[in-house]
């Protein structure tokens, strides 16, 4: 699996750093070719390697000048080489800030992704852990594509994915049936539908349509949640069955040991610590 922003992104990216040329780079010094390695200064899951060298190549680093010793998905140690840039220095100096945000911050929601899957397979190896669309406008493609280099799954990339009807769906019709009709009417065969649930009955009453694929346990109490997993699963046990709402590191391993499909967490995007790195002249 390979990404790819446009160039177009990221010059817009580069401008909010250069806006008309980098000032501290303007002596003729900088124009010396050096060597610089990028490096990790902690262990963790790296992810942005295509990126930060299309972030370089857009700064005048050529493609041939720039190794990287890893792929995406890759676990390092502290101290661990990542990449090399060979190149002038105004250039790499230009570049290395938006190559270090993008690499750290893609790193740091791979890694945060990586030590969940692996804590959440060690008791239930079957369940899913996975993202939402609570991201970063213009960054959801980096983070989803972290998530999935971290072991996880991306959930919906966006509104086109799937038909998923939460509470506010709902609340324009009579029933839940009858949303779920009209959804399924419209549909194309290549959608699943999904439906976001507040209590155990709601959950009943929807698994009983028998038009549903997935059906989201929200902010359920850890105490309903397996009943509640049962009475689905004795209905219809081709559905799968997902949690969100509250599920954070501290305490997500309770809900795991629930039973569900598949746990959705915000917090793989909105609630991360960039992995440590960084870029060394030498």
């Amino acid at each position: 699996m390979k990404i790819m922003l446009t160039d177009s992104q990221l010059v817009e990216w580069l401008k909010e750093d250069i806006h008309s040329w980098d000032i501290s780079t303007t002596d003729q010094r900088y124009k010396r070719t050096v060597s610089a390695d990028i490096f990790s200064r902690e262990a963790g899951t790296i992810c942005g390697i295509e990126v930060v060298k299309q972030v370089f190549q857009l700064v005048g680093i050529h493609p041939n000048d720039i190794q990287s010793f890893v792929i995406d998905g890759t676990d390092v140690q502290k101290s661990d080489k990542i990449m090399e840039i060979k190149g002038e220095a105004r250039h790499i100096l230009t570049g290395e800030r938006l190559a270090l945000n993008l690499l750290g911050h893609m790193s740091g929601v791979a890694t945060k992704t990586r030590n969940l899957v692996d804590r959440a397979h060690l008791l239930n190896p079957h369940v899913k852990i996975a993202g939402t669309r609570k991201t970063l406008p213009g960054l959801r493609t980096l983070q989803k594509y972290a998530i999935k280099m971290g072991g996880g799954d991306t959930h919906r990339m966006s509104l086109s994915d799937m038909v998923m009807l939460k509470e506010n769906h709902l609340a324009e019709f009579e029933s839940e049936q009858l949303a779920i009709d009209t959804a399924f009417s419209t549909k194309s065969f290549t959608h699943k539908i999904e439906v976001e649930v507040t209590n155990p009955n709601q959950a009943q009453r929807v698994a009983k349509t028998g038009k549903v694929d997935i059906i989201m346990l929200d902010n359920f109490s850890l105490e309903q949640i397996t009943p509640t997993v049962e009475l689905i699963k004795e209905i219809n046990d081709r559905i799968l069955i997902e949690v969100s709402g509250g599920i954070n590191e501290s305490n997500f391993e309770s809900y795991v040991k629930t039973g569900v499909d598949i746990i959705s967490m915000g917090a793989l995007t909105h609630t991360t610590k960039p992995l440590d790195i960084s870029l060394l002249i030498k």
